[in-house]
């Protein structure tokens, strides 16, 4: 019993570490690559000298990852700015309760200009800023505009909490909109700058709690088949993928990887793991599964033996089984 859960314990161990691995490994790959088909968010809040977020990439094939985002220096969001300083002259109009005796509901005009940017979103469905008087404190409006729908205005008191919702007049669509185009081009430009992976899921499984890392890996594969397939058929047929990408001025560039090194790579692995790079066809087939179970030839006993009476009798009732 002890042996067993000794045994036990090294199991676990050796999958804690299994696990650490595939994580890290994909922390590495999503922090510098975004996928086909993938979906990115991100949150940026201010601080006191600056702005803190996170950035999530939700893929095709299930997986989900968020990243802290690293503001680098210079960057226009690199500290706590004003409406102004993003899209100037910027007005909405809110409904106002008005009169003493006969009370009416009237637009009352609010600049935006010495609001600061408190929180900003945007995901491939909407974009959202929240302002407020002060850094992280006084009374504000959350503007939000939704793809495909109508925008809304949200009043928010000093505390920060939600006391009503409007929807956005028609003669504040083009101001508002101004704001959040300056404000969608600075978060794209930050999406790419992502830090340490807060968190991930498969499935909506998290990794710590992953049976199958391994699934991930074939998933992932799946996703860039396609991509790699067309390469290859736009590549001509040498022995390379051809990667091109268009740049300023009317010039391309071109990056060559050779086929010889991929399947280099992928024939290291122990041959129970190659099948997973079959969509990717770059390994022939006869590589990616293994060998027929040998088949033990039977050993030729001469009749002669076995009629002579001399012949052991142990040798005789082996053959005979």
């Amino acid at each position: 019993e002890a042996g067993l859960l000794a045994e036990q314990s090294r199991r676990r161990a050796d999958i804690e570490r299994a696990r650490e691995g595939a994580r890290n490994a994909l922390e590495t790959f999503l922090r510098a690559l975004s996928l086909p088909g993938d979906d990115v968010s991100i949150v940026l809040r201010a601080e006191d000298e600056s702005h803190a977020g996170e950035v999530t990439l939700s893929t095709t094939f299930g997986l989900r990852a968020t990243f802290r985002v690293v503001v680098p220096e210079g960057h226009e969001l690199a500290r706590p700015r004003r409406a102004i300083e993003v899209a100037a002259g910027c007005e909405i109009h809110v409904p106002h309760e008005a009169g003493w005796l006969n009370k009416r509901l009237e637009l009352q005009k609010i600049k935006l200009d010495k609001l600061w940017l408190q929180e900003l979103a945007l995901t491939p469905h909407n974009v959202r800023v929240t302002l407020r008087k002060g850094q992280g404190a006084g009374a504000g409006y959350t503007v939000e505009l939704v793809r495909g729908a109508q925008g809304t205005v949200r009043e928010l008191d000093d505390s920060g909490v939600e006391t009503g919702v409007h929807p956005l007049e028609p003669e504040d669509l083009d101001a508002v909109t101004r704001l959040t185009d300056a404000v969608t081009v600075s978060l794209v430009s930050l999406a790419a700058h992502r830090g340490a992976m807060i968190h991930a899921s498969f499935d909506g499984a998290s990794l710590a709690d992953l049976d199958d890392p391994r699934s991930i890996a074939t998933a992932l594969i799946g996703t860039l088949a396609p991509v790699v397939n067309e390469i290859e058929r736009r590549s001509g047929g040498v022995d390379e993928l051809i990667l091109r990408r268009d740049v300023a001025d009317g010039r391309r560039e071109e990056k060559y990887v050779k086929k010889a090194e991929l399947r280099e790579a992928i024939c290291a692995l122990p041959i129970a793991l190659r099948n997973a790079f079959e969509p990717l066809q770059l390994v022939p087939r006869s590589s990616l599964t293994p060998p027929p179970p040998a088949v033990a030839e039977r050993d030729e006993i001469s009749m002669e033996l076995i009629d002579d009476d001399s012949a052991p009798r142990d040798l005789i009732k082996v053959i005979g089984r």
